[in-house]
């Protein structure tokens, strides 16, 4: 049952969105409070039973093998008892909901195409992004920017996933469909997050899309596909680099965000 994912961009994904949550966490944490530092080592193990179930459970999904999913998704649950029993019911309840929507939505697509679909495919990319949203959660953070970044997250990752696909020579995807899914998050989180310092790790993915529109080369070997993926996940680690180098300035400077709640 226990196993990690077979595919290294599942892995990086994961690894990046858990580790970029927990370093914004950190910067956001209380100076010295134990309990905080407990309940953030109470996150990683979350992180750890999400990251080595994903696999049987998008198996048990994959084959419709519903029955399956009781005893993980139990396993799953039992490190959010703590932080929810401590005063931070809110904030793990909101983490939930949206890993529950995002799982029920990449399942109901999946049943409906028994190959996934690229919704499918998309969804299940937001949803391994959502290893970011524990560390906030598990110590109750209520600074809207550290959530706003989150839909910038998921929202990098999904128009990536969307964005091989078009590059893939046996698929027919128009990579003007990217761009799209990612474009609209540029005046949004800006609006949400007004930091110059925010257009430091949206540089490089914008130019990346608009050259895949202008010229979309497809890649067809299998070698090909894997050095495209590999040169993604590198892409990636980048991206989370430079978003976190962002945060930090930002805090610095004492950004104002807009606060929705």
């Amino acid at each position: 049952m226990f196993k990690k994912p077979r595919e290294p961009s599942v892995r990086g994904i994961m690894y990046s969105s858990f580790f970029l949550g927990l370093m914004l966490s950190i910067i956001k944490a209380t100076p010295n409070n134990l309990t905080e530092i407990l309940l953030l080592i109470l996150s990683g193990i979350a992180f750890a039973t999400q990251f080595l179930l994903f696999t049987y459970i998008n198996e048990a999904v994959r084959k419709r093998k519903y029955k399956r999913l009781v005893r993980p998704l139990m396993i799953i649950s039992l490190p959010y008892l703590i932080p929810f029993l401590a005063n931070k019911w809110l904030y793990i309840s909101v983490a939930l909901s949206i890993k529950g929507l995002l799982f029920i939505l990449t399942g109901i697509s999946t049943e409906r195409n028994s190959r996934g679909g690229i919704f499918s495919y998309l969804m299940g990319t937001a949803l391994i992004t959502t290893p970011y949203l524990d560390p906030p959660a598990y110590i109750g953070l209520n600074y809207m920017e550290v959530y706003y970044i989150w839909i910038l997250v998921a929202t990098y990752y999904t128009s990536t996933s969307y964005y091989i696909e078009s590059r893939l020579g046996f698929r027919e995807v128009k990579p003007i469909y990217p761009l799209l899914t990612w474009i609209w998050i540029i005046p949004t989180i800006y609006t949400l997050y007004p930091t110059p310092y925010i257009f430091i790790p949206l540089i490089e993915p914008t130019i990346k899309q608009i050259r895949n529109v202008i010229r979309n080369t497809k890649v067809k070997k299998g070698q090909d596909i894997v050095r495209m993926g590999r040169e993604e996940m590198r892409r990636g680690y980048l991206f989370t680099v430079l978003l976190l180098i962002s945060f930090i300035l930002s805090n610095i400077e004492g950004l104002e965000y807009v606060n929705l709640i």
